[in-house]
């Protein structure tokens, strides 16, 4: 019986890329590019998770993904969530990793203090810019020798890393996230 209602809970419930967009509408927030190969394969896991990889460790805890990703012990996912604690450390986070890019973007939004209004914005700003970087990756997939690694975080901070090597890193004090992919972006065009 308990089978049965899960079954007709999922048929029921919108597919996960669905469910997301969704969600993400009636929150008034963007939504990025999910590559169509693993946008086929996310998953609604829980409130404000969607995935298409098992959770074991909630994705506020970025640092673990990020030297997940380092070991080089990790297939192609997407995680995207709003998580958080506190009263003001709410964020949105988007995982991607795929073929040799670890993109991993945890984005405030949600807390009591944070103005949501231009946290949205700035959300959006940022998605842009990684779409940008992606695309960019993606052309350039023949030629990169060694995966690259960004972070970017209104919380923890930003840096970036080719083949295990620290390019830049900026404060989360100091720089927004859009600042530091900006300077990502024109860093790697600069490489063609």
């Amino acid at each position: 019986m308990k089978a049965q209602l899960e079954i007709i809970k999922r048929w029921l419930t919108p597919s996960g890329p669905k469910s997301a967009r969704s969600l993400f509408k009636s929150a008034g927030l963007p939504f990025p590019t999910i590559p169509e190969p693993l946008a086929a394969k996310l998953e609604h896991r829980d409130k404000w998770l969607f995935s298409t990889r098992k959770i074991e460790v909630p994705p506020y805890f970025l640092q673990q993904y990020a030297e997940e990703f380092e070991s080089g012990q990790v297939t192609d996912y997407v995680i995207l969530s709003h998580d958080g604690h506190g009263i003001n450390s709410y964020a949105i986070q988007y995982y991607l990793v795929q073929q040799g890019l670890g993109l991993f973007l945890h984005l405030k939004w949600g807390g009591i203090y944070t103005n949501n209004e231009k946290a949205v914005a700035d959300i959006s700003a940022a998605f842009d810019v990684a779409d940008r970087i992606v695309a960019w990756i993606e052309s350039m997939r023949d030629d990169l020798k060694h995966p690259v690694q960004i972070v970017a975080s209104d919380f923890y901070g930003c840096y970036w890393m080719i083949g295990g090597e620290k390019q830049d890193e900026w404060d989360a004090w100091e720089n927004t996230p859009l600042k530091a992919l900006n300077a990502i972006l024109e860093s790697l065009q600069s490489k063609k």
